[in-house]
């Protein structure tokens, strides 16, 4: 598979629960891990695309289990990913969620890219956030990810 030109040879999603087991809200300041997940941690990524519901009428993927709200490309605008390495590295960090989206598409066009990323992360040391001074607060959201890996 081809991404930009750079070769890949699996894609692994996942799906973040971005929001607290009490109240269902994602409070600014506070980090939310991502699963764990030993496919992408053994491999060097190369390539990480953010999903989300574009406003135009069309997901940009659909969602994983029919319960889970998912997140609007609005809602995008408010998140932060930093990304990590097994030594607790921040080898990506405070990468806004809407970069990672690409542009805003209609029913049947493509996105223009996906944003290349290169290097090995630990998926569990990994968090999307809110900034804590940002006033923003989202209610039961999940974010999905695509890595592409090597």
């Amino acid at each position: 598979m081809y991404g930009n030109n750079i070769q890949c040879s699996k894609i692994e999603r996942i799906v973040i629960p971005f929001f607290s087991d009490s109240n269902g809200l994602a409070n600014p300041g506070t980090k939310y891990f991502f699963p764990e997940n030993p496919q992408i941690d053994r491999n060097e990524i190369v390539g990480i695309e953010v999903h989300a519901a574009n406003g135009a009428g069309a997901d940009d993927l659909s969602r994983p289990l029919p319960q889970q709200i998912g997140s609007t490309a609005s809602e995008l605008r408010n998140i932060l990913f930093t990304f990590v390495d097994e030594d607790k590295n921040e080898i990506f960090e405070n990468v806004p969620a809407l970069f990672l989206f690409g542009r805003f598409t209609f029913a049947g066009s493509p996105k223009l890219k996906i944003n290349p990323f290169s290097g090995k992360i630990k998926t569990k040391n990994c968090y999307a956030y809110i900034p804590a001074n940002s006033g923003v607060t989202l209610k039961d959201i999940y974010i999905t990810l695509s890595f592409y890996i090597k």
